[in-house]
């Protein structure tokens, strides 16, 4: 959900702007994974076939990640999080070069890879995922809610459509806007919006041109069902 403007990312001399997540890191890792929800990339042909031909060569190894090099072994590491984490940052991995890594929240307080490809985004303002490390720095003031640019919906917040309940004051904060915008959209397309779905409820989704005909519902548990179902 983007809450403010990225202009300032746009132009960034890195081929990709995106947020380690230490949370998937393991300690032996030189570099931590880059969460996949909120990438910001830097068009290259010759990027894009590198990373297809190290998907297809798969050397992906247990304990040490991508082609060794103690990088992407973690949770989605065999996938992008891992795979551009270690594509960014391959030059100067078989440097010798590894991240001191430090505290990231607030900002990013880890010394970062002297030739790294990739700018490192502050994770309490992108890609912000509720955590417990985020509520203790919006707890103390490092972090404030309201320079959030980007949130994404997952760890302790739950999608706003699986209608289950906000477990903290920035999930609630967060949940509370998408449902603002939702209904913005909904003015705006010149329809009525559908009441807020409550806790263990169903989600009914705005009508478009697809489901004008019908009600379509998303339950609780992410299942669809028309109504009548």
């Amino acid at each position: 959900m983007f809450l403010h403007n990225i202009d300032s990312i746009l132009d960034s001399p890195f081929s990709l702007a995106g947020t380690y997540d230490y949370e998937l890191d393991v300690s032996s890792s030189k570099v931590p994974m880059i969460n996949g929800g909120f990438l910001v990339f830097t068009p290259n042909t010759t990027d894009f076939q590198q990373i297809v031909d190290t998907v297809k060569e798969g050397d992906f190894r247990s304990g040490t990640g991508w082609k060794g090099l103690d990088v992407g072994w973690g949770y989605g590491g065999v996938g992008p999080q891992g795979l551009l984490a270690y594509h960014y940052n391959k030059e100067a991995l078989l440097a010798g070069e590894s991240m001191a890594k430090k505290r990231d929240l607030p900002g990013q307080m880890s010394e970062g890879i002297k030739s790294t490809r990739v700018e490192s985004l502050d994770r309490s303002q992108f890609d912000v995922i509720d955590t417990h490390p985020l509520q203790e720095a919006l707890g103390n003031g490092t972090a404030k809610v309201g320079d959030i640019r980007v949130f994404h919906f997952t760890g302790l917040c739950e999608k706003p459509w699986k209608c289950k309940r906000a477990r903290s004051d920035v999930c609630k904060a967060m949940v509370d806007k998408w449902w603002e915008l939702r209904n913005e959209c909904a003015t705006a397309r010149g329809i009525k919006a559908s009441e807020r779905c409550k806790d263990g409820g169903s989600y009914m989704v705005l009508p478009g041109p697809e489901t004008s005909a019908r009600q379509v519902l998303v339950r609780s548990d992410g299942g669809v069902a028309t109504k009548g179902d």
